[in-house]
């Protein structure tokens, strides 16, 4: 049984990527880089290890995504006041624009392939998942 739910969940998820991938404008944008647009845009001023620690990745996969994002002028660097050696990172425009678009792109994804659930299974379906993405925070805090 927890073959074949491993299964589905993994399958949701390439197959979720994949009209993701078809249906953003985009194409700079990789899944990785997305996960650094949200988190900047949600976190204006963070430096970048606040970032790793966010997305639970090494320094130096975030040092490559701040360069390429920067490069492509989808965020700011800019120094930190009172450490010099710190910059706190800041959405730009452009990646406003996207991750508005993401986020938008991410709903009518879920919202369609959910369309075929009535509100009662919905309900449940919400409450199953968030239980186990609860249990799966508890375990990678570990």
């Amino acid at each position: 049984m927890y073959k074949d739910i491993a299964d589905n969940f993994g399958s949701i998820s390439r197959r979720t990527q994949n009209l993701f991938r078809n249906n953003l404008e985009d194409k700079f944008i990789s899944k990785g880089l997305q996960a650094y647009i949200i988190v900047i845009c949600d976190n204006e001023g963070a430096i970048a290890d606040e970032i790793t620690k966010i997305l639970k990745v090494d320094k130096g996969t975030t040092a490559r995504a701040i360069a390429k994002l920067e490069k492509e002028k989808y965020i700011l660097r800019v120094q930190d006041e009172n450490d010099k050696r710190k910059y706190k990172l800041y959405s730009t425009d452009k990646s406003k624009e996207l991750y508005a678009k993401i986020v938008a792109l991410y709903y009518n994804i879920a919202e369609e392939a959910l369309n075929i659930l009535d509100e009662k299974e919905e309900k449940e379906l919400l409450r199953i998942l968030g239980k186990v993405r609860a249990h799966i925070k508890e375990i990678d805090d570990r």
